[in-house]
């Protein structure tokens, strides 16, 4: 059966309202609010900006407490510690050498453990704040929305269609069903962390994988084993990609390969 779902078009689509996402839009409403003051045409809109958030409440999967340096954020709201929820400023900083019994302080604290001028922070409350802010510049959020797959166009990401709503145990449709909605927009960014389910996804899209020798003007190389095993379409880890290449090339030469990009497309073999 097909689902029939109702389709939004948006000009960026944002999947994940952590502190990357929501900087991410926030920037773009202040870029485009410089651009329509300026008096250039098109005019644009924020509104035209959805950001997906898979949590009850923004900030709600945000943790951990952190130390933050703020010169990033610093420059996204130039008057942040008037609003921000910034916990207590580091004023001093050491290193310390823990034996059984007792402790003893280096002379010198080594630079990447110097934190004086950062702030101790509730990750969840600041993401919190720059939710609220995202909101008042225009952009929509969409809360409870989790992306389920990613859209696909030729080689590149058209968007997102969102989870159902409504299913059982077993993935089966309950009276309450409500299909997920189809987003597609002009650009999607996944701003999910490292281990975000769509962002996983594109790292198995195989799509016409070739091999190509650094030392042959990237010519590609033919070889009846990777020809049978890189189909068009197969979902391929990286990983077992690299094990092929290496036992058809030898373990020396595969010691030096460089994937190229999340989707696979080309392998390169530096043969040097």
């Amino acid at each position: 059966m097909t689902v029939q779902r109702e389709q939004l078009e948006a000009d960026v689509l944002i999947v994940g309202a952590g502190p990357a996402g929501l900087s991410c839009a926030l920037h773009l409403a202040n870029l485009i609010k410089k651009h329509n003051a300026s008096g250039a045409k098109p005019e644009l809109s924020a509104e035209n900006i959805y950001v997906l958030e898979k949590g009850r409440e923004i900030g709600a999967h945000q943790l951990s407490g952190a130390i933050m340096n703020p010169k990033a954020l610093a420059e996204l709201v130039p008057d942040f510690e008037k609003t921000a929820p910034l916990d207590t400023p580091v004023t001093d900083d050491a290193a310390l050498l823990f034996t059984k019994g007792s402790s003893f302080r280096f002379p010198i604290t080594p630079p990447p453990f110097k934190n004086k001028g950062n702030y101790v922070i509730s990750l969840s409350k600041v993401t919190k704040w720059l939710g609220g802010l995202v909101e008042a510049a225009g952009v929509n959020l969409f809360k409870e929305f989790g992306g389920a797959e990613l859209i696909y166009e030729g080689d590149g990401i058209a968007g997102v269609i969102t989870e159902d709503k409504g299913l059982d145990k077993n993935g089966k449709p309950k009276d309450n069903y409500t299909p997920g909605y189809e987003l597609r927009a002009k650009v999607t960014v996944l701003a999910e962390g490292t281990r975000g389910s769509l962002t996983g996804s594109t790292a198995y899209r195989t799509t016409a994988c070739r091999l190509v020798s650094s030392s042959r003007s990237n010519t590609p190389i033919r070889n009846s084993i990777l020809t049978k095993r890189f189909k068009s379409g197969r979902r391929t880890p990286c990983s077992k990609i690299c094990s092929m290449v290496e036992s058809s090339f030898g373990t020396a030469r595969s010691r030096s390969l460089t994937v190229v990009g999340t989707q696979c497309h080309e392998i390169i073999w530096m043969a040097d």
